[in-house]
């Protein structure tokens, strides 16, 4: 038989046994004031260093940018700033990122050290540049990572989709993630709509392919689109609906829909904004009855803090970015951030 020291050694065992467990393995309830997802394109976040298997002649110290270590090391504290802003997101999805490693220099940044694990795959893009996801781990953990292929024919790449399965808040509910970075108005909105049009296949294949495995599956899509919500490839390729009464079966509702309606935006150009960053959602996320998480209503936000944001001159009220051309503004980027929320029963 066991002596009350023994007993006493083996609580102390299994105490120290508990307190070490790692803390991505303890995951926290979504708050009731509930969760962000967030989306943030964050306008070529570069390194200083030549990479001979990418364009990144553009963001070089020798480069007409004259894209140095210490405009870098700005970029990275400007990025950390908007992200701490918005209330730290639980999961955050970022478009033009270079490699893994921007990313985890982006993490280990003061305000954000400990908090984010990041999700990245490199993809054929022309220009170098990346979509990846930044999770809590307190909130999200992954088990799935994919690419999905978008193809636009001949010798002419683009970004991939990345699709990221994983299970949040401690209900242990099941979300899916598609991070979308579209071929841009390049050339023309015109002319350059059917490469959009093609990735919105590559996006609706990716969705049904989920939900023939899945039929209630909880799917977020999210990216810079560089169309509205509105457009031919969003709302008749992707099946992207804003109209939440009239959705049928396999369409996904398009919050940013309501904010285009406002003439709302995430991009200005021309003195107009445009709703190119959006977070989509399938049904199942739509209804508190049939879903322990769900969507907040109306809680799709642009987030237009006034450091976001040009505050003088010719170009006030434009979104405050890193670069005009080759002109060095030392902002934040071109695009502002985008977000919703979850809440749990």
């Amino acid at each position: 038989m066991f002596q009350k020291s023994q007993y006493f050694a083996v609580f102390l065992l299994l105490l120290f046994a508990c307190q070490s467990q790692p803390s991505e393995e303890i995951k926290t309830a979504i708050p009731p004031t509930g969760i962000r997802i967030a989306f943030y394109n964050v306008e070529n976040l570069f390194d200083t260093h030549d990479d001979p298997t990418t364009n990144d002649a553009d963001f070089l110290p020798s480069s007409p940018k004259q894209w140095t270590e210490e405009r870098y090391h700005q970029k990275l504290a400007h990025l950390a700033e908007v992200i701490a802003a918005m209330d730290y997101p639980a999961i955050l999805g970022v478009a033009e990122v270079e490699n893994e490693q921007v990313l985890q220099d982006l993490i280990s940044q003061e305000s954000l050290k400990g908090k984010y694990r990041i999700v990245h795959d490199e993809s054929p893009d022309e220009r170098g540049i990346d979509v990846a996801l930044l999770y809590q781990p307190a909130f999200f953990t992954p088990f799935l990572e994919k690419s999905l292929e978008v193809d636009l024919g001949g010798n002419d790449y683009t970004r991939e989709i990345l699709e990221v399965g994983g299970m949040l808040g401690t209900e242990n509910d099941t979300l899916y993630l598609l991070v979308n970075h579209w071929p841009s108005r390049s050339g023309g909105e015109r002319a350059s709509a059917p490469k959009r049009k093609k990735a919105a296949t590559a996006a609706r294949k990716g969705i049904d392919d989920l939900t023939a495995q899945h039929p209630n599956a909880k799917i977020i899509v999210m990216g810079d689109f560089n169309d509205e919500p509105t457009d031919a490839s969003l709302f008749r390729v992707l099946e992207a609906n804003g109209k939440e009464p009239t959705l049928d079966a396999n369409d996904l509702f398009n919050p940013m829909y309501a904010l285009q309606r406002q003439e709302k935006g995430s991009y200005r150009f021309r003195n107009q904004w445009n709703m190119l960053d959006q977070i989509i959602m399938s049904q199942p996320l739509l209804s508190s009855s049939s879903t322990d998480i769900y969507y907040r209503p109306e809680s799709a936000h642009i987030f237009n803090d006034p450091m976001l944001l040009q505050q003088s001159g010719k170009y006030a009220g434009h979104p405050n970015r890193t670069y005009a051309g080759n002109k060095y503004l030392g902002g934040y980027s071109d695009h502002l951030p985008v977000y919703i929320e979850l809440v749990e029963k």
